[in-house]
């Protein structure tokens, strides 16, 4: 028998671990490509957790009040990709206050912003926030707990 869905916690849960998970095959994929680093060796950091979480249980409000405004699919990716770069801007420059920060763009990002925002980015960031509303939280969302 189901007794409710998961709670914000268990959501964060599976938000959390899911961006770091797809942080690291992308960066296996990157340096596969980049430098053809066949060991398929990804990496993140620890922070990823909570910077991805919590991202994605904004993206729930988000979604749920642009959907319920029937905005359009672009413009939804539009802030969604918004979203994406404030998120990522506000939890770098905080890192970056404590030396922890363990990402720079600087040195091989066309545009970036202090190296904590890459702009080249931008179509993958647009994709993913769509593929995050469509199929990640939709799932995340109709998980239940199972009493038995």
């Amino acid at each position: 028998a189901s007794t409710g869905r998961l709670s914000w916690l268990a959501r964060l849960y599976i938000y959390s671990l899911h961006g770091l998970a797809i942080e690291v095959c992308f960066c296996a994929v990157w340096y596969l490509i980049e430098r053809f680093e066949v060991r398929l060796h990804g990496y993140s950091s620890v922070w990823s957790l909570p910077i991805y979480g919590l991202s994605l249980l904004c993206m729930e409000a988000q979604s749920d009040w642009l959907q319920s405004r029937q905005v359009p699919m672009p413009l939804r990716g539009l802030v969604y990709l918004a979203w994406t770069y404030a998120w990522e801007f506000a939890c770098g420059s905080v890192l970056k206050l404590f030396g922890a920060n363990s990402w720079d763009y600087t040195d091989y990002a066309n545009y970036h912003i202090y190296g904590l925002v890459n702009f080249d980015y931008a179509p993958l960031w647009f994709t993913s926030g769509l593929l995050c509303e469509r199929y990640l939280l939709v799932w995340a969302r109709s998980l239940r707990w199972d009493s038995g």
